[in-house]
């Protein structure tokens, strides 16, 4: 043990109780009874010392296995809280049954055992800090590896650093062994207690084996004053880097989680408002659309006129409005069924679709009455021929259930502008030429005129 008193076997016991469990004490019993042989001790005082040994980190191994056991250890400042129970369990232990069976043995006087349990907790104690974190956090180094990677010239500028600061040690005064303690509690912080720690043992065993060869200040040192010293710089060093290290890796932690939340929160308030933009376009879809044929309803012409009424003006060309009014569709609704009046609105949509441009907007006004929207009309005799081709197309036979139906279509036509400017103008003239179209004879269709207009107030 001396000149470093760290019983080393001491955190290798413990470190087993971690990755075993209680089933790890016969290898710790028969390790310290062995050991404790070989330092001259008798069979049975080496067996009560094991038994020590033993119980020391099977019970500090019980008390902390929670969360020093798992994974990512030393994630977290209450880690190191863990790790110091388990210290004080263990040396503890071990201490107040290795340093009795030493007295008795002696037989010293009972003032002496004190200090005796003393030195012993004390190595205890510096080897579990040296050694259990350590060994806990290589067993988990994989992360570790993947941070020394991503940032090697910062690795090396820091073991550079180190490397210096060590050597300085070796010839500096008794003071000046805390300053190597700022560039490992640097490595904690920017990286981990998992890549500090290692870094820690080794300026710990670089130490010892420098002062085992008569370097550095504490070479010449009396007993006493190197054996707390060593103790100091062991267990004061180690936690400061691994509370460092566990408060900046939670932090780390907490950071990652708010992000993933955010990213998490960002997500679910695109898809709410992909929700709620769906829900408004159905909604509008629903308000401005016949459910039934699928064409836009009246409120969607009148709004849709707005614009073109506009286009037109500017272009100076003409804007027709079509009115169309199936004929003898309620006899049919009214004798075949309302099945078959549905299968004829449905029908005549499509056909009226087929017949017009496709930049002509084709709506169904309410029962069996539609409109058509002709915009950039430069030719009247154009309007002529979009009308035909709807008569014709809805004067063709439906087949309906076996039965052939035959029905088919009135148009008022209305243009912009001669026949009115607003909306409401443009309606009414429109129908007032569609029931001239059904006076004259049905199926067919007619322009708005002045005299119809006369003769249908007159009436």
């Amino acid at each position: 043990m001396w000149p470093a008193p760290i019983w080393l076997s001491a955190g290798v016991a413990l470190f087993a109780a971690y990755s075993i469990g209680r089933w790890s004490w016969p290898g710790i019993f028969l390790g310290a009874w062995l050991a404790n042989l070989t330092l001259g001790a008798s069979a049975s005082s080496a067996a009560l010392i094991a038994a020590g040994n033993t119980l020391g980190p099977l019970a500090a191994a019980e008390l902390t296995r929670h969360r020093l056991a798992g994974e990512s250890p030393f994630s977290r400042p209450r880690d190191v809280f863990q790790l110091g129970i388990a210290v004080v369990v263990n040396s503890g232990v071990a201490g107040v049954i290795g340093a009795s069976v030493f007295w008795w043995g002696l037989k010293q006087p009972l003032h002496l055992l004190p200090p005796l349990w003393l030195e012993w907790f004390v190595a205890d104690a510096s080897a579990v800090v040296l050694l259990v974190p350590l060994l806990l956090l290589l067993r988990d180094s994989g992360a570790s590896l993947k941070r020394i990677r991503r940032h090697a010239k910062e690795v090396l500028i820091i073991c550079a650093v180190l490397y210096g600061m060590v050597t300085y040690l070796l010839k500096g005064d008794a003071g000046l062994p805390f300053l190597v303690l700022l560039p490992l509690l640097w490595v904690a912080m920017r990286f981990s207690a998992a890549i500090a720690y290692p870094a820690f043992v080794a300026v710990m065993t670089v130490v010892v084996i420098a002062t085992l060869h008569g370097h550095g200040s504490y070479a010449g040192a009396a007993r006493t004053q190197a054996f707390f010293v060593f103790a100091e710089m062991v267990a004061g060093f180690g936690a400061a880097v691994l509370w460092l290290g566990a408060a900046s890796e939670e932090q780390r932690a907490t950071e990652k989680a708010l992000r993933k939340l955010n990213q998490e929160l960002e997500s679910r308030v695109e898809e709410r408002t992909a929700e709620l933009r769906e829900s408004k376009e159905r909604m509008e879809q629903a308000a401005m659309h016949d459910p039934l044929t699928g064409l836009p309803n009246r409120r969607y012409l009148e709004q849709r006129f707005g614009g073109c009424r506009s286009a037109a003006a500017r272009k100076r060309n003409g804007l027709a409005v079509l009115l169309i009014d199936l004929d003898r569709f309620k006899q049919i609704n009214d004798s075949i069924g309302h099945d078959a009046g549905d299968v004829i609105l449905v029908e005549t949509a499509r056909r009226l679709n087929a017949a017009v441009r496709e930049y002509d907007v084709v709506v169904r006004m309410g029962g069996d009455e539609f409109a058509v929207l002709l915009p950039d009309i430069e030719d009247p005799a154009n309007v002529d021929s979009v009308c035909a081709r709807i008569v014709k197309a809805l004067g063709d036979r439906i087949f309906f259930n076996g039965q052939h139906i035959v029905t088919g279509a009135s148009i008022g036509v209305a243009l912009y502008p001669e026949h009115g400017d607003l909306w409401q103008e443009m309606y009414k003239a429109a129908d007032t030429a569609l029931y001239a179209a059904k006076r004259a004879g049905r199926s067919r269709w007619e322009w708005y005129r002045t005299e119809q207009a006369a003769a249908t107030a007159t009436k």
